[in-house]
């Protein structure tokens, strides 16, 4: 697209023009920061695997999957092969998703959902999403008028103080063993060291999803020190 006689990449494209340039040789910005958000719309309900996983094995395990397969040409495709597109990509593959929830409550006028990713630089994203395809999801947000705090709300609230409490998210021990953080114990070591030196977290989020991203940041007072960016 053009805009004002300047060229418009999309984040897709984004994606591929970067695809080979490692974090080493060119720290996140805030497209990475938007690529994450974009990937908080996945759904991974089906994962069968066990949290933290990189999102290069996130692919492995859903690609062969029908209901991924079906979201490929459902509502929300374009999400799914900005994911495809990150997963393979060798600047985006070794980030970790440390966690995922998904929930809906027709009772609770609720559709509420959120994954945490940590970056090769220790840093922690913690990306909300925004109104899905439901009827449940767009009833929440005219909730959003005349309620001082809806269920969403509350569950990014809590969830947020749950993580700017916790300890890092990723012990020695762990780090020794995991071959994604270097070829050996020494490598793996000095990893960890510059990973947990660099802890902080960054709330993003999308639409709806970004006013959860303001909103439990806000609500966490005593713990904003901790938050290196909202976006």
């Amino acid at each position: 697209n053009k805009v004002g006689g300047e060229i418009m990449y999309t984040l897709k494209e984004y994606i591929h023009f970067r695809k080979d340039i490692q974090i080493k040789n060119d720290p996140y910005n805030d497209l990475d920061i938007a690529v994450l958000t974009a990937l908080s719309y996945v759904r991974l309900d089906h994962l069968n695997h066990s949290l933290p996983i990189t999102l290069e094995k996130v692919y492995l395990c859903l690609k062969n999957q029908l209901d991924f397969q079906n979201e490929l040409y459902g509502h929300f495709k374009y999400y799914y092969e900005i994911f495809k597109e990150a997963c393979l990509s060798d600047r985006y593959k070794k980030i970790q998703i440390l966690d995922y929830q998904s929930r809906i409550d027709k009772d609770l006028t609720l559709q509420f959902s959120n994954v945490s990713f940590l970056l090769e630089d220790g840093a922690i994203v913690i990306a909300f999403r925004g109104t899905d395809e439901t009827l449940i999801g767009w009833h929440e947000d005219f909730k959003l008028f005349y309620h001082e705090e809806i269920e969403a709300d509350r569950l990014a609230r809590l969830y947020l103080e749950e993580k700017l409490n916790q300890t890092y998210p990723v012990t020695l021990k762990e780090a020794l063993i995991n071959e994604d953080y270097g070829s050996n114990k020494y490598l793996r070591f000095q990893k960890y060291q510059k990973m947990k030196h660099n802890e902080n977290y960054i709330i993003t989020g999308h639409s709806k999803g970004g006013h959860l991203a303001l909103y439990s940041a806000f609500m966490n007072k005593e713990k904003q020190s901790k938050i290196k960016a909202i976006y």
